[in-house]
């Protein structure tokens, strides 16, 4: 595997990067879309020293579908 996409992150404007993009489709009209592995980006809450529980969760959450990709359906 040498690309994994994050979801909810931005990945730019070019033509390379809309190719990995999976937000609105009027951005990608007429632009190839690859098969690439997805995983999601952490959302965190704020403020994050208020959060810090709530947070390390959604990383674990995040991590484990990168692993998933990596490891188990790649």
């Amino acid at each position: 595997m040498k690309y994994l996409i994050s979801i909810g992150s931005f990945h730019g404007r070019t033509l390379g990067c809309l190719s990995t993009t999976h937000s609105k489709y009027i951005h990608k009209m007429d632009i190839p879309a690859f098969d690439w592995p997805i995983a999601s980006f952490p959302e965190y809450k704020y403020p994050l020293e208020e959060n810090v529980r709530e947070n390390k969760q959604e990383d674990k959450r995040c991590l484990a579908e990168v692993y998933r990709q990596i490891f188990i359906v790649h």
